[in-house]
């Protein structure tokens, strides 16, 4: 099922408290998600159930902080991206991971920012773990049947005004022309 829904009281109430700490890559993991191979399967709670095996879709799971220091500044082009993209048949997926952030704060800025795709509180960070993420602000495009198309930044700069390359939007234009994507991988900046 995917979802895309505004965050109430009762979907705080499923949400539990995040268990990020700083993400190395665990042995085994390096290549767990790599540009190429397929999504790992997980199931999450979000208001109501996700299931990353349920495919059909392509799909964009960020991977997000709300005390990154570059969140704030992402904020704005998550927002554009989604505007632009949901309406093109791409799924929006914000996995929140750090134990650090309360369930409120997390909600609370998916609320502000005026988020639309599924919000997941990653509890005991499982699915950062095993998208082998390092850091937040770090995003996974899958095709329809769940294969990792790219990996890597939104864009190349965390102020709006220095960005020259668009990673994510290109790939997304590549892939919804029939084209091989270009720049399959890139830095995460958070």
């Amino acid at each position: 099922m995917r979802l895309g829904f505004p965050l109430s009281a009762a979907a705080l109430a499923l949400l539990s408290l995040p268990v990020f700490s700083a993400l190395g890559r665990e042995a085994g993991l390096e290549d767990a998600a790599a540009v190429g191979t397929t999504i790992p399967k997980f199931n999450a709670t979000a208001v109501s159930a996700f299931d990353s095996s349920v495919t059909g879709r392509i799909t964009a799971y960020f991977v997000i902080g709300v005390t990154c220091p570059a969140t704030p500044s992402y904020a704005g082009r998550l927002r554009t991206l989604e505007g632009e993209y949901r309406s093109k048949g791409i799924d929006f997926v914000y996995v929140f991971p750090n134990q650090n952030e309360s369930a409120e704060s997390k909600v609370a800025w998916y609320e502000k920012v005026g988020l639309r795709g599924a919000m997941i509180d990653d509890e005991e960070s499982e699915i950062a773990r095993a998208f082998g993420s390092k850091k937040t602000g770090e995003v996974l495009l899958c095709n329809k049947d769940g294969q990792i198309l790219y990996r890597g930044g939104i864009d190349d700069s965390v102020a709006e005004k220095d960005v020259k390359n668009r990673y994510l939007a290109d790939a997304l234009n590549e892939h919804l022309a029939g084209k091989p994507i270009t720049v399959t991988t890139s830095k995460a900046l958070g």
